[in-house]
C-alpha cells in the first residue's frame, strides 16, 4: 500500500507511551502540513492488547490541494493453546482508499498468516507478485518439532485472486545432525501467454558444522521449461561482519549460463545501518533483482554494488 509523504522536519512529543508529531514546510510552488499521533499499547486483559495510530496530511501544488488520512490498528490476543494477532492499515489517499490487512494464528504445531492488500509498490511487485492490486496471499508452517519429529512443513499461496496464482509447498529436516534438508515443488499458474503454467521441483541442503561457516545450495528442475538450475552459497560469519560468496548456473537445450558473486555486509559499524558492498559476475542477469531505481530492468554484467540501509 502507498506510504506516507515525504515531510520536512518537524518534532515528536512522547509522554506515557503516547506520541504526537508535527511538521510543515512550504516552497514558492508547494505546500505540506503532516501532523500524526500514536497510543501506547492498551492492555484490556491478560489476554488482549491493542494499539493506534492516526496520520493527517494536507499538500498544496500549483493550486492543487489534497487532504490524506492513514490510520493503522493492531491487536493481539493469547489464550492456552491458540495465540492471535492482526493489524489493519487504511488510507484515504488523492480521493482513493486502500487497505491491507495482516492476521496470524497460532495453534501449535501450526502457525497460520494471511494477508490482503488492496494496492502493493511497485517494488513489492517486482519481487514477488506479478499484479499490484487485490493481493491475496496465506500460509500455513507446520512444525511437527512438537510432537519429536524433526520436520517442518510450509504451503504458501500467493496472489491467488489473480491470474498469476503461485502456490509454494516445501519440506524441511534436521535430523542429520548439522545439516537441514528440504525439498519443494513450486506451480505458478497464468492464463496469460506471458506467465503460462510453471511447475519446478527442487532440494535443498545447508550444512553448519564447521564453526563460523555456513554452506547452501539449491537444486531445481523447470518441469515444463526443462530447465535445470544449480546455486551453491558459502557464508563466513564474524561478530562485526560477515563475508559470502555464490554461484549460479543453469543448463537447458545445449545451452548453459552462470552466475557469481563475492560481497560482506555489516550492520555492527553503526547504530540501525546495514552496509553491503558485493562484487557480480552477472553476465546472463542470474541474480535478478537488483534493479536501481528508476531502472527499467535488472542490472547484467559485472558490476560492483556499495549500498547502506538505515532504518528510523
Amino acid at each position: 500500500m502507498g506510504g506516507k509523504p515525504d515531510k520536512a522536519q518537524g518534532f515528536t512529543v512522547t509522554y506515557d507511551g503516547f506520541s504526537v508529531g508535527f511538521a510543515a514546510n512550504r516552497t514558492t510552488t508547494k505546500t505540506n502540513i503532516y501532523a500524526s499521533t500514536q497510543s501506547r499499547e492498551f492492555k484490556f486483559s491478560d489476554s488482549l492488547t491493542a494499539q493506534g495510530a492516526l496520520s493527517l496530511g494536507y499538500s498544496e501544488e500549483a493550486g492543487v490541494s489534497s487532504f490524506n488520512v492513514w490510520t493503522s490498528l493492531k491487536a493481539a490476543y493469547a489464550m492456552d493453546k491458540v495465540d492471535l494477532s492482526g493489524a489493519v492499515d487504511l488510507q484515504y489517499v488523492n480521493e482513493k482508499f486502500d487497505a491491507d490487512v495482516a492476521l496470524k494464528a497460532v495453534y501449535a504445531p501450526v502457525t497460520f498468516d494471511f494477508y490482503y492488500a488492496t494496492k502493493i509498490k511497485a517494488a513489492v511487485k517486482d519481487n514477488i507478485y506479478a499484479d499490484t492490486t487485490d493481493i491475496l496471499a496465506v500460509k500455513a508452517v507446520a512444525d511437527l518439532a512438537t510432537f519429536d519429529v524433526p520436520v517442518m512443513v510450509t504451503v504458501e499461496g500467493r496472489n491467488l485472486i489473480n491470474d498469476a496464482r503461485i502456490l509454494n509447498f516445501k519440506a524441511t529436516t534436521t535430523a542429520v545432525k548439522d545439516f537441514e534438508l528440504g525439498a519443494y515443488f513450486n506451480d505458478i499458474f497464468a492464463k496469460s501467454a506471458v506467465l503460462k503454467k510453471q511447475q519446478v521441483v527442487g532440494i535443498t541442503a545447508k550444512y553448519t558444522g564447521v564453526e563460523k561457516f555456513t554452506f547452501a545450495t539449491d537444486v531445481s528442475y523447470a518441469l515444463k521449461a526443462k530447465l535445470f538450475a544449480v546455486a551453491l552459497d558459502v557464508t563466513y560469519t564474524e561478530e562485526l561482519f560477515k563475508a559470502y560468496a555464490g554461484i549460479k548456473t543453469e543448463f537447458a537445450s545445449g545451452t548453459s549460463e552462470f552466475a557469481g558473486r563475492l560481497g560482506a555486509s555489516t550492520d555492527k559499524l553503526v547504530d540501525n545501518a546495514k552496509m553491503a558492498c558485493d562484487l557480480y559476475f552477472n553476465g546472463s542477469g542470474l541474480y535478478d533483482g537488483f534493479k536501481p531505481l528508476g531502472a527499467s530492468s535488472a542490472l547484467t554484467g559485472n558490476f560492483l554494488m556499495i549500498s547502506c540501509t538505515v532504518e528510523f
